[in-house]
């Protein structure tokens, strides 16, 4: 069953007695409010945290560096490919040295995906870990009525 009416439509005093007998009132009066009435904005300044959490430019230019490497070596792979299915000489006398050149170019892709994998790895869980200690730190700093009586769960996860 639905109820007539919404939160909006009842006044401060008829909220407070509709939600004093739920618990929903925190000591100071402030009333608790629905976990999906909020619409929540991320401000700039949050994405200038996280580029702080990662470890600021020299990091993010690092990852762009290893990844322009690794498209060089993948158009050089389709390159020498390109080059070698052209030409009837170069697939019939130098088989091995293609063979080696792929091999040599594969390897090296494989091993710099590899260590751009792994960094990104390290680089999200430092990031993670920053945001959760400061997140923590914060809500165990902050007054409990003033702070989980009037944030709605979704505000604080």
């Amino acid at each position: 069953m639905e109820p007539t009416y919404t939160v909006n439509d009842l006044t401060r005093a008829e909220k407070l007695i509709k939600f004093n007998g739920l618990g929903k009132v925190s000591k100071k009066a402030k009333i608790i409010t629905d976990d999906d009435a909020y619409d929540i904005k991320i401000e700039s300044g949050i994405y200038w945290k996280l580029f702080k959490c990662y470890g600021g430019f020299q990091n993010i230019v690092y990852v762009s560096l290893i990844s322009i490497v690794l498209i060089y070596f993948r158009i050089q792979v389709e390159y020498t490919i390109g080059n070698w299915s052209s030409d009837i000489e170069l697939q019939s006398n130098h088989y091995s040295r293609f063979l080696t050149i792929i091999a040599t170019l594969t390897a090296s892709m494989l091993i710099g995906d590899t260590f751009k994998s792994s960094m990104l790895i390290l680089l999200n869980q430092e990031a993670a870990t920053k945001m959760h200690d400061g997140m923590i730190k914060r809500i165990c700093n902050a007054p409990q009525n003033l702070f989980f009586d009037t944030h709605p769960n979704q505000l604080i996860m």
